[in-house]
């Protein structure tokens, strides 16, 4: 998440999620709002996802980028950490039919580790602001825990 301190002065922070769950539960984070953001478009960017299923009733996430800012046709990587346990499942999945961020389709399942198929796609052509899911699921069926987190993309 980026804080604007003055235009062009920003601060980057890493941001965790920590969420103890009673039962099967999601819920989302809105990212910050446009004008705390940074606004200095990339051609290509990272987001590293660390999802851990840390107890029966316990995910923790760690999303390195709330919000990126991406030129028109930008690529956007998605990444899950090798720190992350192996049964957290992640997942980028549209969040409303017209705000899907990418010229390919959804959903997007990033491999464990850079060498292990990270996914992403080329951010749309049209400049605007698009909202995606970043859905952590830990644990099997019936048994299974959900976090959800609503991050931005931002077609400069």
């Amino acid at each position: 998440m980026r804080r604007v301190l003055g235009r062009g002065v920003a601060v980057a922070a890493s941001i965790t999620v920590v969420v103890a769950l009673a039962a099967c539960d999601s819920g989302g984070r809105a990212a910050p709002p446009a004008s705390d953001r940074e606004i200095k478009a990339k051609n290509a960017d990272t987001i590293t996802v660390t999802a851990n299923c840390a107890a029966a009733n316990q995910i923790d996430v760690d999303v390195n980028k709330w919000v990126v800012d991406m030129k028109p046709n930008g690529v956007v990587t998605f990444v899950v950490d090798t720190a992350s346990s192996d049964d957290a499942v992640v997942t980028i999945e549209q969040k409303t039919p017209d705000q899907w961020p990418f010229a390919d389709a959804p959903p997007f399942n990033p491999g464990k580790g850079s060498a292990n198929g990270p996914k992403g796609g080329k951010a749309k052509a049209a400049k605007g602001e698009y909202h995606y899911n970043l859905r952590v699921v830990c644990g099997t069926a019936p048994n299974t825990r959900t976090v959800l987190i609503d991050p931005d993309i931002f077609v400069d």
